[in-house]
């Protein structure tokens, strides 16, 4: 193709391209001149990424296991209640409440037949709350960790409440007061093989 200089005499087309002067330049001085090299250009900084998430991974794992530790300290240094007081509790609660004067003798009872059984599950390790009266009353037979006055005592309690819970019988005065006294007897005669006093 014939080169046609049109506009200046610095601009050269060759078609429909115009080369720029820089380019006619080198091309009467001798040539072009050789392409640079590849730019490098910056890869991502992998080894500060992975030194930072390290770091952030340490403390955070030190700032848990601090809080969590100190946390469980104060848990320990808290005086843990003993079975025999988280169920005495549990029955002055019970008879402060109006279920005795409102008659709700069904209710009375159910509950304090859960607070003895609780007491038994959590003093004894016998799991007397999901068994019933004489599921719970058959198992105790064997075991050796209540007295025979006990077991006898917890048989009498156990049965009359259920009397009450279920057969519908209604309690006079006498009989409720024998009822927590009954059960509170069982938890103050038990409380001392446990340790407590």
């Amino acid at each position: 193709m014939p080169v046609m200089k049109h506009f200046c005499k610095h601009t050269i087309w060759m078609g429909w391209v115009c080369l720029l002067p820089s380019l006619v330049n080198a091309q009467e001085e001798g040539g072009l001149r050789d392409i640079r090299g590849p730019v490098e250009y910056p890869s991502f900084p992998w080894g500060s990424f992975i030194t930072t998430l390290v770091l952030l991974l340490l403390i955070g794992g030190g700032l848990y296991f601090y809080l969590e530790r100190k946390r469980r300290l104060k848990a320990k240094s808290q005086v843990a209640k003993l079975p025999w007081q988280i169920a005495q509790e549990k029955i002055k609660a019970l008879l402060a409440s109006d279920l005795l004067s409102s008659k709700q003798y069904e209710t009375f009872y159910a509950r304090l037949s859960d607070v003895l059984r609780e007491y038994i599950e959590n003093r004894f390790g016998i799991r007397a709350v999901e068994m019933t009266t004489d599921e719970f009353l058959t198992s105790l037979k064997d075991n050796q960790s209540l007295a025979d006055n006990h077991k006898r005592l917890l048989k009498q309690f156990l049965e009359y409440a259920d009397m009450v819970k279920f057969a519908k019988f209604t309690p006079n005065q006498k009989d409720v007061e024998e009822g927590y006294e009954a059960a509170r007897k069982f938890i103050t005669q038990t409380q001392r093989r446990s340790g407590g006093a």
